[in-house]
């Protein structure tokens, strides 16, 4: 099952997702929060099956993504580094 959604919210803002940092991600079967650095956070989202088993971990900040890393699970490397700029400014 893909995942259709995704709200991030740092306190009472909320985080800008782009639908590509999920859109592709399937089958998650377990999700862990942590704080990676001050006002910085990671959401690491595992899933998929056997040879397909990955892990995501999306780092953002209140206002939002900044980095999406995949890593193949079978593998144990990663195979996707996306940054996300803010080309418009907009989140400054």
């Amino acid at each position: 099952m893909l995942i259709d959604s995704l709200e991030l919210s740092v306190g009472d803002h909320e985080v800008y997702v782009p639908r590509s940092v999920f859109a592709d991600l399937s089958d998650v079967w377990s999700a862990t929060l942590e704080q990676v650095a001050p006002g910085r956070f990671g959401l690491i989202l595992v899933g998929g099956d056997s040879s397909a088993a990955y892990e995501a971990e999306i780092r953002f900040d209140s206002r939002r993504v900044t980095t999406r890393i995949l890593t193949d699970r079978e593998a144990g490397q990663v195979s996707e580094k996306t940054v996300y700029f803010d080309m418009s400014k907009a989140f400054h």
